[in-house]
């Protein structure tokens, strides 16, 4: 599963054998309601999530996120 959203930010979400349910999107977008106040400084968000198939089922989530910001000045 992929999710991309645009915008001012680039949201890039991948499920690396995983098929994410819809209570882990509910979670994500939950979570990610609290970033809203850096909105315009993020440029890039990228979240991993990966089921490992060994033994027993774990799950890893590893995330990328690039900032920048502006700066305003006068001469």
């Amino acid at each position: 599963m992929t999710i991309v959203k645009g915008g001012l930010m680039n949201l890039t979400v991948r499920g690396i054998r995983y098929n994410p349910s819809d209570a882990t999107r509910e979670f994500l977008d939950k979570k990610l309601q609290k970033l809203q106040f850096a909105e315009g400084y993020i440029h890039d968000l990228d979240i991993a999530i990966t089921r490992e198939p060994v033994g027993r089922v774990s799950f890893g989530c590893k995330t990328s996120l690039f900032l920048g910001y502006r700066q305003d000045g006068h001469l």
